[in-house]
Protein backbone atom coordinates (compact mmCIF):
# COMPACT_ATOMS: atom_id res chain seq x y z
CA UNK A 1 0.00 0.00 0.00
CA UNK A 2 1.63 3.07 -0.99
CA UNK A 3 0.90 6.63 -3.08
CA UNK A 4 1.84 6.01 -6.29
CA UNK A 5 2.73 9.95 -7.95
CA UNK A 6 1.97 10.30 -11.77
CA UNK A 7 5.24 12.38 -13.28
CA UNK A 8 3.76 15.82 -14.80
CA UNK A 9 3.58 15.71 -18.75
CA UNK A 10 3.04 11.85 -18.73
CA UNK A 11 0.53 10.37 -21.12
CA UNK A 12 0.29 6.98 -20.63
CA UNK A 13 -0.01 5.04 -17.32
CA UNK A 14 0.71 1.96 -18.46
CA UNK A 15 4.68 2.31 -17.26
CA UNK A 16 3.36 3.10 -13.44
CA UNK A 17 4.46 0.62 -10.70
CA UNK A 18 1.71 -0.34 -8.72
CA UNK A 19 0.62 -2.77 -6.29
CA UNK A 20 -2.61 -3.88 -4.62
CA UNK A 21 -4.37 -1.14 -2.59
CA UNK A 22 -2.17 1.65 -3.54
CA UNK A 23 -3.49 5.15 -4.03
CA UNK A 24 -2.43 6.70 -7.88
CA UNK A 25 -1.92 10.64 -7.10
CA UNK A 26 -2.30 13.40 -10.33
CA UNK A 27 -0.74 15.89 -8.45
CA UNK A 28 -0.35 18.88 -11.64
CA UNK A 29 -0.07 18.85 -15.05
CA UNK A 30 -1.69 19.37 -17.94
CA UNK A 31 -1.47 16.91 -20.22
CA UNK A 32 -4.29 14.85 -22.37
CA UNK A 33 -3.51 10.93 -20.68
CA UNK A 34 -4.39 8.64 -23.95
CA UNK A 35 -3.02 5.43 -23.11
CA UNK A 36 -2.80 2.93 -20.01
CA UNK A 37 -6.15 4.18 -19.47
CA UNK A 38 -7.14 0.25 -18.46
CA UNK A 39 -5.92 -0.44 -14.90
CA UNK A 40 -8.28 -3.63 -14.14
CA UNK A 41 -5.53 -6.07 -14.63
CA UNK A 42 -2.40 -4.42 -13.11
CA UNK A 43 -3.46 -3.80 -9.43
CA UNK A 44 -6.85 -4.34 -7.17
CA UNK A 45 -8.32 -2.37 -4.73
CA UNK A 46 -6.94 1.20 -6.01
CA UNK A 47 -7.54 4.25 -5.08
CA UNK A 48 -7.39 7.19 -7.79
CA UNK A 49 -6.31 10.62 -6.48
CA UNK A 50 -6.28 14.28 -8.36
CA UNK A 51 -4.54 17.24 -7.02
CA UNK A 52 -6.18 20.89 -7.45
CA UNK A 53 -2.68 21.24 -9.32
CA UNK A 54 -3.87 18.99 -11.73
CA UNK A 55 -5.88 20.63 -14.95
CA UNK A 56 -5.81 17.84 -17.61
CA UNK A 57 -7.49 15.51 -18.84
CA UNK A 58 -8.02 11.26 -18.77
CA UNK A 59 -9.84 9.57 -21.69
CA UNK A 60 -11.91 10.86 -23.86
CA UNK A 61 -12.49 9.35 -27.83
CA UNK A 62 -9.52 7.29 -26.79
CA UNK A 63 -11.11 5.56 -24.29
CA UNK A 64 -12.49 5.56 -20.34
CA UNK A 65 -10.22 5.19 -17.38
CA UNK A 66 -10.91 2.23 -15.35
CA UNK A 67 -9.44 0.56 -12.41
CA UNK A 68 -10.16 -1.60 -9.50
CA UNK A 69 -10.86 -0.27 -6.82
CA UNK A 70 -13.77 1.49 -4.63
CA UNK A 71 -13.29 5.25 -4.63
CA UNK A 72 -12.33 7.39 -7.42
CA UNK A 73 -11.32 11.41 -5.66
CA UNK A 74 -11.34 13.49 -8.20
CA UNK A 75 -10.15 17.66 -6.99
CA UNK A 76 -8.53 19.08 -10.01
CA UNK A 77 -8.42 22.47 -10.53
CA UNK A 78 -9.81 21.85 -14.15
CA UNK A 79 -9.64 19.79 -17.19
CA UNK A 80 -12.08 16.70 -17.94
CA UNK A 81 -12.22 13.06 -17.22
CA UNK A 82 -13.74 10.07 -18.41
CA UNK A 83 -14.24 7.22 -16.21
CA UNK A 84 -16.22 4.26 -16.80
CA UNK A 85 -17.18 2.06 -13.62
CA UNK A 86 -16.04 -1.68 -13.55
CA UNK A 87 -18.29 -2.53 -10.80
CA UNK A 88 -19.68 -0.82 -7.84
CA UNK A 89 -17.85 2.23 -7.00
CA UNK A 90 -18.39 5.21 -5.40
CA UNK A 91 -17.12 8.55 -6.86
CA UNK A 92 -16.00 12.06 -5.80
CA UNK A 93 -15.68 14.38 -7.81
CA UNK A 94 -15.01 18.46 -7.24
CA UNK A 95 -13.21 21.17 -7.68
CA UNK A 96 -13.23 22.96 -11.62
CA UNK A 97 -13.04 19.57 -13.95
CA UNK A 98 -15.64 18.40 -16.25
CA UNK A 99 -17.00 14.13 -15.33
CA UNK A 100 -18.23 11.92 -18.28
CA UNK A 101 -19.23 8.54 -16.46
CA UNK A 102 -19.70 6.45 -19.09
CA UNK A 103 -19.29 2.71 -20.73
CA UNK A 104 -21.38 0.21 -18.25
CA UNK A 105 -20.94 -0.23 -14.22
CA UNK A 106 -22.49 1.14 -11.35
CA UNK A 107 -21.93 3.92 -9.20
CA UNK A 108 -22.94 2.70 -5.46
CA UNK A 109 -22.43 6.60 -4.68
CA UNK A 110 -21.67 9.78 -6.41
CA UNK A 111 -20.67 13.07 -4.76
CA UNK A 112 -19.77 15.78 -7.00
CA UNK A 113 -19.26 19.94 -6.93
CA UNK A 114 -17.97 20.65 -10.36
CA UNK A 115 -19.03 22.70 -13.45
CA UNK A 116 -20.48 19.79 -15.62
CA UNK A 117 -20.48 16.05 -14.67
CA UNK A 118 -22.53 13.47 -17.41
CA UNK A 119 -23.73 10.25 -16.54
CA UNK A 120 -24.83 8.56 -19.45
CA UNK A 121 -27.69 5.87 -20.18
CA UNK A 122 -25.50 3.16 -19.33
CA UNK A 123 -24.48 3.79 -16.28
CA UNK A 124 -26.49 2.97 -12.91
CA UNK A 125 -26.48 5.38 -10.04
CA UNK A 126 -27.65 4.18 -6.75
CA UNK A 127 -27.29 7.45 -4.64
CA UNK A 128 -26.43 11.37 -5.85
CA UNK A 129 -24.78 14.30 -3.34
CA UNK A 130 -24.92 17.76 -5.38
CA UNK A 131 -23.35 20.38 -4.37
CA UNK A 132 -23.25 22.94 -7.02
CA UNK A 133 -22.66 22.56 -11.11
CA UNK A 134 -24.62 21.07 -13.52
CA UNK A 135 -25.37 17.22 -13.68
CA UNK A 136 -27.65 15.25 -15.71
CA UNK A 137 -28.62 11.47 -15.96
CA UNK A 138 -29.20 9.88 -18.95
CA UNK A 139 -32.11 6.95 -18.81
CA UNK A 140 -31.65 3.68 -16.69
CA UNK A 141 -33.78 1.74 -15.71
CA UNK A 142 -32.18 1.32 -12.62
CA UNK A 143 -34.19 4.05 -10.11
CA UNK A 144 -31.80 6.52 -8.19
CA UNK A 145 -32.15 5.83 -4.69
CA UNK A 146 -31.98 8.56 -2.97
CA UNK A 147 -30.71 12.77 -4.16
CA UNK A 148 -29.59 15.16 -1.78
CA UNK A 149 -28.55 18.33 -3.34
CA UNK A 150 -27.44 21.22 -1.96
CA UNK A 151 -27.17 23.86 -5.01
CA UNK A 152 -26.95 23.73 -8.77
CA UNK A 153 -29.17 21.98 -11.66
CA UNK A 154 -30.16 18.20 -12.10
CA UNK A 155 -31.83 17.12 -15.14
CA UNK A 156 -32.69 13.14 -14.31
CA UNK A 157 -33.86 10.93 -17.30
CA UNK A 158 -34.65 8.01 -14.54
CA UNK A 159 -36.29 7.07 -11.94
CA UNK A 160 -36.52 7.62 -8.03
CA UNK A 161 -37.48 4.82 -5.33
CA UNK A 162 -36.20 6.97 -2.20
CA UNK A 163 -35.75 10.25 -0.85
CA UNK A 164 -34.97 13.32 -2.45
CA UNK A 165 -34.12 16.65 -0.83
CA UNK A 166 -33.53 19.79 -2.75
CA UNK A 167 -31.68 23.28 -1.44
CA UNK A 168 -31.67 25.53 -3.79
CA UNK A 169 -30.93 24.89 -7.02
CA UNK A 170 -33.17 23.43 -10.11
CA UNK A 171 -34.01 19.82 -10.60
CA UNK A 172 -36.03 17.99 -13.45
CA UNK A 173 -37.39 14.93 -13.56
CA UNK A 174 -38.78 12.90 -16.70
CA UNK A 175 -38.11 12.84 -20.43
CA UNK A 176 -38.74 15.53 -22.80
CA UNK A 177 -40.00 12.76 -25.54
CA UNK A 178 -42.88 11.51 -24.43
CA UNK A 179 -42.74 8.11 -26.79
CA UNK A 180 -39.73 6.83 -25.26
CA UNK A 181 -39.63 4.76 -21.92
CA UNK A 182 -41.18 6.68 -18.89
CA UNK A 183 -39.27 6.60 -15.68
CA UNK A 184 -41.07 6.15 -12.33
CA UNK A 185 -40.93 8.12 -9.36
CA UNK A 186 -43.77 6.70 -7.96
CA UNK A 187 -43.71 6.44 -3.90
CA UNK A 188 -40.95 8.64 -3.73
CA UNK A 189 -40.77 11.54 -1.34
CA UNK A 190 -39.51 15.13 -2.09
CA UNK A 191 -37.92 18.03 0.42
CA UNK A 192 -37.78 20.93 -1.33
CA UNK A 193 -36.32 24.28 0.52
CA UNK A 194 -35.78 27.22 -1.99
CA UNK A 195 -35.80 25.09 -5.42
CA UNK A 196 -37.61 24.59 -8.75
CA UNK A 197 -38.63 20.96 -9.18
CA UNK A 198 -40.22 20.57 -12.88
CA UNK A 199 -42.02 16.94 -14.25
CA UNK A 200 -42.09 16.13 -17.34
CA UNK A 201 -42.85 12.79 -19.22
CA UNK A 202 -43.47 10.42 -16.50
CA UNK A 203 -45.21 7.35 -15.51
CA UNK A 204 -47.93 7.57 -13.39
CA UNK A 205 -46.36 7.99 -10.12
CA UNK A 206 -47.66 9.58 -6.53
CA UNK A 207 -45.26 11.70 -5.00
CA UNK A 208 -44.47 12.83 -1.18
CA UNK A 209 -43.88 16.45 -0.77
CA UNK A 210 -43.05 19.25 1.46
CA UNK A 211 -42.00 22.59 -0.01
CA UNK A 212 -41.37 26.01 1.25
CA UNK A 213 -42.48 28.93 0.59
CA UNK A 214 -40.09 29.54 -1.10
CA UNK A 215 -40.01 26.64 -3.47
CA UNK A 216 -41.66 26.18 -7.13
CA UNK A 217 -43.16 22.73 -8.60
CA UNK A 218 -44.06 22.98 -12.25
CA UNK A 219 -45.86 19.82 -13.23
CA UNK A 220 -47.17 21.37 -16.69
CA UNK A 221 -45.66 19.26 -18.81
CA UNK A 222 -46.58 15.85 -17.18
CA UNK A 223 -48.31 13.43 -19.87
CA UNK A 224 -49.50 10.74 -17.47
CA UNK A 225 -51.35 11.34 -13.94
CA UNK A 226 -49.22 12.57 -11.07
CA UNK A 227 -50.59 12.66 -7.57
CA UNK A 228 -48.44 15.34 -5.38
CA UNK A 229 -49.75 15.13 -1.00
CA UNK A 230 -48.11 16.20 1.59
CA UNK A 231 -47.54 20.26 2.77
CA UNK A 232 -46.21 22.98 0.84
CA UNK A 233 -46.48 26.76 1.79
CA UNK A 234 -49.30 28.63 0.60
CA UNK A 235 -46.90 31.16 -1.31
CA UNK A 236 -45.47 28.50 -3.02
CA UNK A 237 -48.60 26.62 -3.57
CA UNK A 238 -49.61 29.78 -5.53
CA UNK A 239 -46.53 30.31 -7.27
CA UNK A 240 -45.99 26.97 -8.46
CA UNK A 241 -47.47 25.04 -11.97
CA UNK A 242 -50.09 22.32 -11.14
CA UNK A 243 -52.03 21.69 -13.83
CA UNK A 244 -51.14 20.08 -17.01
CA UNK A 245 -52.84 20.27 -20.51
CA UNK A 246 -51.72 16.41 -21.05
CA UNK A 247 -52.75 14.85 -17.99
CA UNK A 248 -54.66 15.08 -14.77
CA UNK A 249 -52.38 16.27 -11.73
CA UNK A 250 -54.31 16.02 -8.61
CA UNK A 251 -52.90 17.50 -5.17
CA UNK A 252 -54.79 15.26 -2.79
CA UNK A 253 -53.95 16.14 0.74
CA UNK A 254 -51.60 18.96 -0.27
CA UNK A 255 -51.82 20.90 2.55
CA UNK A 256 -51.07 24.45 2.54
CA UNK A 257 -49.16 26.76 5.60
CA UNK A 258 -47.83 29.87 6.23
CA UNK A 259 -43.98 30.31 6.34
CA UNK A 260 -40.83 28.76 5.50
CA UNK A 261 -40.11 24.76 6.36
CA UNK A 262 -37.20 23.93 7.98
CA UNK A 263 -34.94 23.14 5.54
CA UNK A 264 -32.41 21.46 8.18
CA UNK A 265 -33.09 18.09 6.69
CA UNK A 266 -32.48 19.09 3.02
CA UNK A 267 -28.94 20.57 4.24
CA UNK A 268 -27.90 17.74 5.81
CA UNK A 269 -25.06 15.84 4.50
CA UNK A 270 -23.65 18.75 2.69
Amino acid sequence: MADVYVPKGTTDLSGLSISNNDTIIFAEGSQHVTAGLDLTSTASGLTIEAGPGFTGTLGGTDGSLQFKGATLTWKAGGGEIHFQPTSTQNVEIVGGARAYIKGGGTVGSLDIACPFARITDDVAVNTLKQRGGECTMGYNATKLQAVRMGSGSFSSERGLSGACYAFNGTQVWGRQQADLAKPAIDGSTMTVAAARISFLSLSTSTVGIEADDKSVLDARKVNNALTLSGNIGAASFGNSHLKSAFATVTTTNLDQYGGDADAGDAESGF
